[in-house]
């Protein structure tokens, strides 16, 4: 087992998000976990991702994250982030909470 060296803990979410890259058409990604710090998001092509980019967090654009890619793990489709700055005004141990209740929000099939 790996030690833990992240710097704040990290909620399990599975939710649908897109990647904004300049000049593209958005990627459909899934956000696996998250935390105030960064996550862990699923992407088909990891080796496409830039280093750096905004991940939409809502179907508007309104809640959104620049990010910076701390690992890539192309076995496993899997990229790590840490969110770059938080947006003025907002709270940072609140900001998903909108994906919570609406994952919760969700009937399981």
């Amino acid at each position: 087992m790996h030690p833990e060296h992240r710097h704040a803990t990290r909620q399990t979410l599975r939710y649908r998000a897109e990647i904004k890259l300049e000049g593209c058409e958005p990627i459909v990604c899934g956000l696996q976990d998250v935390s105030a710090a960064g996550a862990c998001i699923s992407v088909a092509e990891v080796d496409k991702i830039p280093d750096e980019f905004t991940l939409l967090l809502s179907h508007d654009g309104a809640a959104q994250r620049r990010c910076r890619v701390i690992w890539r793990k192309e076995s496993e489709n899997e990229i790590g982030v840490s969110f770059m700055a938080v947006p003025k005004g907002a709270e940072p141990a609140g900001q998903f909470a909108h994906l919570r209740e609406q994952k919760a929000a969700k009937p399981s099939r």
